[in-house]
């Protein structure tokens, strides 16, 4: 068997990382100028972006709207990953251009009250929110009569996947699909890939518990809406894609998440990058594999919408 080695754009750039202070010795506040500036790239021509407010869980909140060039074959809520500390919607405005142009679905991507201002439940209170608004102005927004998938990235597919939790129990609204990319699952932070694949690179086991510290409590930590991997009852969920890179902490506990939904009977694909880390969707202009990858996930994504 070969052994997986890191694209080497990544390898150039887990160079870089590590030659910046690390996540975890930083305030919230130069955590997210540090990681503002790691983004590049240029958006992609589709067909319209448009910037929108929604009413979250507590106070009125950005959003924005990406269409193709025709009719979207489905419309996405994507939550921003960022460990519910760092990022907004323009750390992840290039990629939404990308994903868009290669699924032909429209998006809608949203902030939501961060971490650790806003600790658990609140950010995911504010995703709950935001699916309120979508169902209730579809037809404003020229998005009706489509499936709607959630998706997000690292603790964006944390949230997300509590979403899908926390819309079964609240018994709505519709979620006809789930597009998880390197979700976090579990705030145990025990899996073998935190040890094999927690040391240094884009993201480390210390930057997780730095993440996890402020998102929530010990306690709250272990919820099923915060751990998803540790929701006794995941039946009745919507189907799922979920993504995972080799070179990535949350790995094991990606995949360990996938085979608890197969386990409960909801269909659920996976896709693994084996050349990839952790948050390799924000930089795929820089990358070959990356771009690759987009373009796998948005086939994945086009697979999941003709089913549902």
């Amino acid at each position: 068997m070969s052994i997986p080695t890191m694209a080497p754009e990544y390898q150039a750039m887990s160079a870089a990382v590590a030659e910046n202070p690390s996540m975890s010795s930083l305030e919230p506040d130069a955590a997210r100028a540090l990681w503002a500036a790691f983004q590049v790239g240029e958006r992609e021509p589709i067909g319209e972006i448009r910037d929108l407010a929604y009413p979250g869980a507590e106070t009125p909140l950005g959003a924005r709207l990406y269409r193709p060039e025709g009719n979207p074959l489905a419309v996405v809520l994507y939550i921003h990953g960022g460990g519910w500390v760092l990022g907004d919607i323009e750390t992840h405005d290039v990629a939404m251009t990308g994903l868009v142009r290669r699924s032909d679905c429209a998006v809608v991507s949203i902030n939501y009250r961060l971490a650790p201002e806003s600790p658990f439940p609140g950010g995911l209170e504010d995703c709950y929110a935001a699916l309120q608004w979508l169902e209730t102005n579809e037809a404003e927004l020229g998005l009706s009569g489509v499936p709607l998938v959630v998706s997000g990235d690292s603790a964006g597919g944390n949230l997300a996947a509590a979403l899908c939790i926390l819309a079964r129990n609240r018994a709505g609204p519709i979620i006809d699909g789930q597009l998880l990319l390197y979700p976090v699952t579990d705030g145990r932070r025990a899996s073998p890939s935190y040890t094999e694949r927690g040391n240094g690179g884009l993201l480390s086991a210390s930057d997780m518990e730095w993440f996890w510290n402020h998102y929530a409590s010990s306690r709250d930590a272990l919820s099923a809406l915060a751990s998803p991997l540790l929701c006794e009852e995941l039946n009745d969920l919507p189907p799922a894609v979920i993504v995972t890179a080799e070179f990535d902490p949350l790995r094991d506990e990606a995949r360990d998440y996938a085979e608890r939904l197969k386990q409960a009977d909801v269909r659920c694909a996976t896709l693994h990058f084996a050349d990839l880390p952790h948050g390799f969707l924000t930089s795929y202009q820089i990358a070959p594999a990356s771009d690759q990858a987009l373009t796998g996930i948005a086939e994945a994504l086009r697979e999941l919408v003709k089913t549902v």
